[in-house]
């Protein structure tokens, strides 16, 4: 069993997808790879504003940074939806851990706030996974 973190099980599958891509004819370690990319991305937070899409963006990202992009339902302050707005959240590991930067047109500093928490807290869940 091992135990690691979501963003550094993503990073390492980026990384090793690059590394499969890079070399001839490894069509099974680049599948088995990206299975365990959309794996990790299909438990990415959903709900709470994150109604749209939240893909992985595998051409910004590498072993030292993830970029995901959120479609962001955003409500006006009576409590109606009012709009859609695009989020870009980008991760980097640092000394104390992860840092999580989030930009986007439209997002004032409270949803940045809010979506940096939320990623945050995602991104360092650890899972238990078991190897075959």
């Amino acid at each position: 069993m091992k135990h690691d973190s979501n963003i550094a099980r993503l990073a390492s599958a980026i990384e090793s997808l690059a590394n499969c891509v890079k070399a001839p004819r490894n069509e099974f370690g680049a599948n088995l790879h990206s299975a365990t990319i959309e794996s990790i991305m299909r438990k990415a937070p959903h709900g709470g504003g994150i109604d749209g899409d939240v893909l992985l963006d595998e051409k910004r990202s590498n072993r030292t940074r993830v970029v995901i992009t959120a479609e962001i339902h955003r409500m006006n302050p009576g409590g109606f939806y009012d709009g859609w707005c695009t989020a870009t959240v980008t991760i980097r590991p640092s000394f104390s851990g992860i840092d999580v930067d989030v930009t986007g047109k439209g997002l004032d500093e409270g949803w940045k706030d809010h979506l940096a928490d939320t990623f945050r807290w995602w991104a360092t869940t650890v899972e238990v996974v078991s190897q075959a």
